[in-house]
C-alpha cells in the first residue's frame, strides 16, 4: 500500500475474501525500504507459520523468532528467543519478563563457610618465571651483585648463576630464556586454551652423588 491508494469496500473485500499475496507483499516491503536485512522478526502466536515464509523468501533475513511453538514448551521457546533478541542487541525488560514468578520467589539463608577466609594454597613468591616460587631474597642478596658462572650452556640453560658443591651433593642455580629458538619446543609444546603454556627450567639441583 502507498500514500496514493485508498482504504474502501473493495480493499476490506480484497483483504478478507482474497488469497493472501505473502510473498508479493514481502518483496514489496523489501523493495520501498520498510524492512531490511537489519529488520529483527518475532512473530506473536501459538506457532511460527510466518518465520519459514518470511526466512524462506527474504534471503538476507537477519532473524525471524517464534514466541510459541507447537511440542515445544512454551518457557524454553520464549527463553530462548528473548536470549536471541538480547545477544542482538535488542533492549529486553528482564523485569517485566520476571515480574509473574516475583510471588514465588523466597530468599535462601545458605550457611557461611569458613574456609573462605583461609587460603588453602601456598602464596606464591618471586617474578614468576626465574626463581620458581623462592623469593629473590633468598637466592641473592639485592646489594650483592650476582655471579656469572661461564663455560657451560645447554638448550634449556643459557646461564648459571651459582654453583654450590658439598662433598655429597651440588646444586646449581640458572636461568633460561623461553624466547630462544632452542625452547620453542617447549614452549609451544603444551597448550592449554590455545595457547602456549612457557614452564620456565630455572633452578637445578643435581642429587647426592659420591664424589670421585
Amino acid at each position: 500500500m502507498t500514500s496514493k491508494d485508498t482504504i474502501d469496500i473493495s480493499y476490506l473485500v480484497g483483504a478478507t475474501r482474497e488469497t493472501v499475496d505473502f510473498v508479493g507483499a514481502l518483496n514489496n516491503a523489501w523493495e520501498t525500504g520498510v524492512v531490511n536485512k537489519s529488520t529483527v522478526w518475532l512473530e506473536m502466536g501459538h506457532h511460527p507459520t510466518c518465520c519459514g515464509f518470511i526466512s524462506r523468501t527474504l534471503s538476507s533475513t537477519r532473524m525471524a523468532l517464534p514466541s510459541l511453538q507447537r511440542d515445544n514448551d512454551n518457557w524454553s521457546t520464549l527463553t530462548k528467543s528473548l536470549c536471541i533478541l538480547y545477544s542482538a542487541g535488542v533492549q529486553i525488560d528482564w523485569n517485566e519478563y520476571h515480574r509473574p514468578f516475583e510471588q514465588a520467589l523466597r530468599l535462601v539463608d545458605a550457611p557461611t563457610y569458613v574456609w573462605t577466609n583461609k587460603n588453602y594454597w601456598i602464596q606464591y613468591r618471586g617474578d614468576w618465571n626465574l626463581t620458581k616460587g623462592r623469593a629473590v631474597s633468598e637466592l641473592q642478596p639485592a646489594s650483592a651483585p650476582v655471579p656469572t658462572v661461564k663455560g657451560f650452556q645447554t638448550s634449556s640453560i643459557h646461564r648459571l648463576t651459582s654453583e654450590h658443591y658439598t662433598e655429597s651433593t651440588a646444586t646449581l642455580s640458572a636461568e633460561s630464556s623461553i624466547t630462544d629458538p632452542s625452547l620453542q619446543g617447549v614452549v609451544d609444546g603444551h597448550a592449554m586454551n590455545e595457547y602456549g603454556v612457557a614452564s620456565s627450567v630455572s633452578d637445578v639441583y643435581i642429587p647426592p652423588c659420591v664424589p670421585k
